[in-house]
């Protein structure tokens, strides 16, 4: 099971590459150094699923300006992937990597796949690694209601403060329910002194 604070599992795989219109190998090490969030979709060519990529592709820009790389995963193939790029309108603007999970290990790994009996179904989830390879983040969803990335980019932009700004045995800097800036509306709490007073 997917735990935030460890280690998110190792993975090497092909990829399709909206950009260069090919298939390129995509590895955990790749992302070393860099924040990364991955999106398990149940699976291509379906309704909801195109309308998560394409949101995700309307935040990319935001995302690559604060070191964050975003790549697809569902157990299609990468010749799935392609085709559903060049034939759906939904997804003629998606440029980030579509990772081919067709053996299903990353979704067992990453905790996106329901077994029942002899049949495998894909799950929606969302999980953000942070550029030491541990995991920050993970969201798991019914897999008929759509993602909402602008919430995710917002859930980011916070762990990207946190990771730059680490507590220690003296003091947590933590963000408050419902906080807007970072910056802005991070608090300091001080140990043992505002245990229970905030």
């Amino acid at each position: 099971m997917l735990k935030i604070g460890e280690p998110a599992p190792d993975f090497s795989t092909i990829a399709y590459s909206p950009v260069e219109d090919s298939i390129v190998k995509a590895d955990l090490k790749d992302y070393r150094g860099k924040w990364l969030i991955m999106s398990f979709h149940p699976g291509d060519f379906t309704f909801t699923c195109a309308t998560d990529l394409r949101e995700f592709q309307n935040i990319l820009p935001v995302l690559k300006e604060n070191n964050c790389e975003m790549v697809g995963v569902s157990i299609d193939s990468v010749y799935v992937h392609k085709m559903w790029i060049k034939t759906s309108p939904a997804m003629k603007d998606v440029k980030y990597l579509l990772l081919d999970d067709s053996n299903q290990a990353m979704h067992r790994d990453y905790g996106a796949l329901a077994e029942s009996g002899q049949i495998a179904d894909a799950e929606r989830i969302t999980v953000i690694v942070n550029p030491d390879g541990i995991v920050e983040y993970v969201e798991k969803a019914n897999p008929r209601i759509g993602k909402r990335p602008t919430n995710i980019l917002s859930m980011f932009l916070g762990l990207k403060f946190l990771y730059a700004h680490q507590s220690d045995t003296k003091f947590i800097i933590i963000l408050p329910a419902e906080w807007k800036s970072p910056e802005e509306d991070a608090l300091t709490v001080k140990i043992p002194h505002d245990v229970g007073m905030i």
